[in-house]
């Protein structure tokens, strides 16, 4: 029976004030929380993001692509960094499949291989946008840590691109330099920061999250509810 009084208090919680942050609830000892539209909870986002802290994420980001040490980017280092990147995921798929460890794949390991991707096997995105001539593009992705603040540099960092070294490379020596890139990833940083105090608030990079990957779907950043566009839910009443 008290359960019962619990869920009914959640259900009239939820009608009242259907923007509850996820720190606010309460659920309580044996509550119905299957009650709880969880699309409405304001996902935990990372404290305020200092500059020193962004350019600091650049750098490393700069290093990763500096394959040599030399102290610049060049188009052969990228396109080497990205075949071999290809190449490492290519291998690993292959012996994934390749079961038997035989170097060749059958037909029945190639079929076993299909069937574990379930229904995906049925809506291949990358084997639709190649037949109808869709180009790819080739950039080396923003890989930074596990943590939170790290997931948050990997959306609001551009990644290395051919596009990225042409629009970066300012003095045009065939390169980039680390003065470059920070210059140009810091001028995204600029205009996410709204009030120009060298600091990114939750909001601001809300701001960020809509205008880069609000329109890609399910699973397009970190932390966001459904990949939907927009902002976060309106904060509680007096707030």
């Amino acid at each position: 029976m008290r359960s019962k009084f619990a869920g009914l208090g959640i259900t009239l919680a939820l009608l009242a004030a259907p923007s509850l942050y996820a720190q606010e609830i309460n659920y309580g000892s044996g509550s119905d929380t299957s009650l709880i539209d969880r699309s409405r909870i304001k996902p935990r986002l990372p404290g305020p993001i200092a500059r020193e802290k962004y350019d600091a994420a650049v750098a490393k980001m700069f290093r990763a692509a500096d394959t040599n040490g030399d102290g610049t980017v060049t188009l052969a280092e990228l396109n080497a960094a990205i075949e071999a990147r290809r190449s490492a995921a290519i291998a690993s798929r292959f012996a994934a499949i390749d079961k038997d460890r035989n170097r060749q794949i059958s037909m029945e390991e190639f079929a076993a291989w299909q069937r574990e991707l379930g229904s995906a096997v049925l809506n291949d995105d990358s084997r639709a946008a190649a037949a109808q001539g869709v180009v790819v593009a080739e950039e080396l992705p923003v890989e930074l840590g596990k943590g939170r603040d790290e997931e948050i540099f990997e959306l609001l960092l551009k990644p290395f691109s051919p596009t990225m070294l042409l629009e970066a490379n300012t003095n045009y020596d065939g390169g980039v330099s680390l003065d470059e890139l920070q210059a140009y990833q810091g001028a995204r940083f600029t205009k996410a920061d709204r009030n120009s105090d060298n600091w990114l608030t939750q909001d601001e990079i809300w701001d960020v999250r809509t205008e880069e990957v609000g329109e890609r779907g399910p699973g397009a950043g970190p932390g966001r509810p459904g990949g939907r566009p927009g902002g976060p839910p309106p904060p509680p009443p007096g707030d």
